[in-house]
Order: C-alpha cells, then structure tokens, then sequence
C-alpha cells in the first residue's frame, strides 16, 4: 500500500522528531551525535508516494526500505531508529 505525503510528514515531524521547513517542498532534517545529519524532503499535498521514490527517502533516512516502510506502519518506533542510527555509526 502506498504512503501519502501527508501521513509522511506527520510521521516524521511528530513521531521522529525530524525538524520541518518549508519552502517548495517540506524539507525534513535530524540530526543525531557525531555530526550525523539526515534529511529528506515531501511534497505538499496528499499524493501518494510510489515505490521509486519510497525507496529514495529510505536511502536518505538511512534506513533499508523494510524498516522504512516500517516507521509508517507503526512497527518500527523512535527508539528503533535512534538505535539503526547509532549502529550504522559504529560499523565501519
């Protein structure tokens, strides 16, 4: 099932604490310790999002598209993807 921009956004700002600008688009941006920033942005409106460009954010969230997909179906919490972050930060 395809996400919308909307439930998106929300998603992010709200449940993953991602800080929201807008301009043309809602740019989102997080950072984490160790200079790690990570952002992506949403369209405006409520279109849904095709697989192309669900696998793109996946890619700029840093997550893999299954845990991606993961964050908007409520599986995957805050805490989980602090804890992907930090991982990926200590592996080489």
């Amino acid at each position: 099932m395809p996400f919308r921009s909307t439930d998106i956004a929300r998603l992010l700002e709200h449940k993953f604490h991602f800080e929201a600008k807008e301009n043309d688009h809602l740019f989102f941006y997080r950072a984490f310790p160790g200079d790690v920033r990570i952002r992506t942005k949403v369209s405006h409106g409520n279109k849904s999002i095709g697989r192309k460009l669900e696998s793109l954010m996946a890619r700029q969230v840093r997550v893999p598209k299954d845990m991606f997909q993961g964050m908007f179906r409520c599986t995957v919490r805050n805490e989980d993807y602090e804890d992907h972050i930090a991982k990926r930060q200590r592996s080489p």
